[in-house]
């Protein structure tokens, strides 16, 4: 068998044709046979799916909505739409695609003086403030609600009712309070220069208005005019026997020194030789006179007598008793014994037993300076500081309230019938010095450690309690001997006792104060007693030292403010440098 040469590929590229046709007809019936049985190859709507229906078969068909989990609506119905799809039944409030609408975005949805609350689905409509519902027939109804049917709506004043709102309108004498528009606070028309004018008048403020009175020593006669009180000729119990009453501009003056006529107004020296001393002027001076009956001369000097017998068991007690303690002391040791009366300005600030344990406890000393005035040192009257050293058993209602004053007390034992027989003063209020720099700690620079208690009654002038000078301006020279009245060193034995104590102003003595008190304040001066035995504590915080001027009358110096150590070192506050705060206080 022989190809011509010259066509042989013709007859090749021939060949070669078939049996590329041969092969693509089997590789189709392979792969028609392989899945046949499988897939449907069909081309549905977006709305239809796809069924399998045999082996061989498969439709197009609508797809049902309703029978999704969970449904396509939500809460709502799903509706099925011929050859559309579906869509869901909204309830009134809602759109499609279910969303809820927003009823308030319609500024009229609501009536009058309503306002829209939007909700699921719907909306509610309910009245402004200031107004209330009413229910009519043509539905809700808000009417203005009248808040002026409260009488009581307004603290001093009258309600005044508006569209919505109401207005509270004060009474005359009250002004709004600027934190509270419903009450309107009083008017202290005392404040004003141009009320109370006339001449020994003050003004007395009261709720809504103020009245003018006569001050304290004055009242007012047919003309209407303040007029002075004779209190010496009105009444025959306004000084004590031992004593002359001396009228003054307002006031009145119980003269104790009787020999001289001199009428001392503070500081007088009721037992020094160079004064005529009390106890030795009622002794005397009942001798003398022959018009007073026998038995007020016998219980005169009977009570002298047991005065004096007092006196000599207090020096007894006070002499059997040494400490030589020298870590900081807690009150006065070894002091000297003090005469019963000779400084009946020497004053106690004690905790009253409703608040301690049931008996009331020595907190610290202080000095009476007027018939309303006490002054002692700030820190006692430091609330934060005395919550530090005092655990209360009960709580009063004002800080102030704690303290029970005693004046005047010679033996502060509370079986004592000194203090049995002594009456107790409350604090009406109290200032501390604006400057005060409180005890951060026991070596802490104390500033301005001076307070003045006012107290809730006058005192008045007697034998057993009077008030000592407030000093004039001066400096307290280095070298000047003071004195310092406290109490004893036992709560068993609070006996008041004395001790000198000298200024020390010069450059070196100021240096060993100051390493023994850890620093002194400017307006303080140290002092060291005069007998190395003899020292002061913190116990004595308070404690008025003085000083026996020229005029014969004891003079406020300084208060007690801190103590040293070891030795015995004190700082006292300068009372001199404080003297226009102190006045201008106590003239209140």
């Amino acid at each position: 068998f022989r190809i011509c040469s010259k066509y042989w590929y013709i007859f090749v590229l021939l060949i070669l044709i078939v049996l590329a046709a041969i092969g693509v007809i089997i590789g189709f019936t392979v792969f028609r046979s392989k899945y046949k049985s499988t897939d449907c190859y069909l081309l549905c709507d977006p709305s239809e799916k796809l069924i399998k229906l045999n082996s061989t078969h498969c439709e197009c068909q609508s797809i049902n909505e309703h029978e999704f989990e969970p449904s396509v609506c939500g809460q709502f119905p799903c509706i099925k739409l011929n050859g559309t799809g579906f869509e869901c039944n909204c309830t009134t409030g809602f759109q499609h695609p279910p969303i809820n609408i927003n009823e308030c975005e319609n500024p009229r949805i609501c009536g009058e003086h309503q306002v829209c609350n939007n909700t699921i689905g719907s909306y509610i409509c309910f009245c402004e403030n200031g107004y209330e519902t009413i229910t009519s027939s043509n539905g809700i109804i808000c009417q203005d609600k009248n808040e002026c049917i409260d009488n009581h709506i307004c603290s001093n004043g009258y309600c005044i009712n508006t569209n919505g709102s109401f207005e509270c309108v004060c009474n005359p004498g009250f002004m709004h309070d600027v934190f509270n528009p419903l009450h309107c606070e009083d008017i202290n028309e005392c404040l004003s220069p141009h009320n109370c004018t006339g001449d020994n008048e003050i003004c007395e403020n009261t709720d809504g208005s103020f009245r003018c009175i006569c001050a304290h020593g004055y009242r007012r006669n047919e003309h209407d005019n303040c007029i002075n009180i004779n209190e010496c000729a009105e009444s025959n119990t306004t000084c004590d026997i031992n004593s002359r009453c001396e009228d003054r501009n307002g006031s009145f003056a119980c003269c104790m020194n009787m020999i001289t006529n001199e009428c001392i107004e503070c500081g007088y020296d009721y037992a020094n030789p160079r004064s005529v001393g009390m106890l030795s002027f009622a002794f005397t001076n009942l001798l003398m006179t022959t018009d007073l009956p026998t038995t007020m001369s016998s219980f005169a000097i009977s009570n002298t007598s047991l005065r004096l017998n007092a006196i000599k068991k207090s020096i007894k007690k006070i002499k059997s008793k040494k400490v030589t303690n020298h870590t900081r002391r807690t009150r006065m040791t070894d002091g000297q014994p003090v005469e019963s009366g000779r400084f009946p300005w020497i004053a106690a600030l004690l905790i009253k037993k409703d608040y301690y344990n049931s008996e009331p406890r020595y907190v610290c000393s202080a000095t009476l300076v007027s018939s309303w005035n006490v002054i002692t040192a700030a820190h006692c009257l430091d609330e934060q500081h005395f919550r530090k050293q005092w655990e209360l058993t009960s709580e009063p209602s004002s800080f102030k309230d704690i303290f029970d004053i005693r004046i005047g007390v010679h033996n502060l034992s509370l079986n004592s019938t000194d203090f049995m027989q002594s009456q107790s003063h409350s604090i009406a209020n109290f200032t501390l010095h604006s400057g005060y720099q409180s005890l951060g700690s026991e070596d802490a620079t104390v500033k301005n450690d001076v307070a003045l208690i006012k107290l809730t009654k006058r005192i008045e002038r007697s034998s057993n309690i009077d008030w000592i000078c407030l000093p004039t301006i001066f400096n307290i020279q280095d070298q000047t001997t003071l004195k310092v009245v406290s109490y004893g060193a036992t709560d068993e034995n609070l006996i008041q006792q004395q001790l000198d104590i000298r200024v020390l102003d010069n450059q070196e003595s100021k240096s060993e104060c100051q390493r023994q008190l850890g620093d002194i304040a400017e307006d303080a001066f140290c002092a060291i007693s005069t007998n190395n035995s003899s020292l002061l504590g913190m116990g004595d915080s308070g404690a008025g030292s003085m000083l026996f001027s020229n005029d014969n009358r004891w003079h406020l110096a300084g208060v007690m403010s801190k103590t040293g150590l070891q030795k015995a070192y004190s700082a006292l506050t300068n009372v001199s440098i404080h003297i226009e705060w102190l006045k201008s206080l106590v003239e209140r």
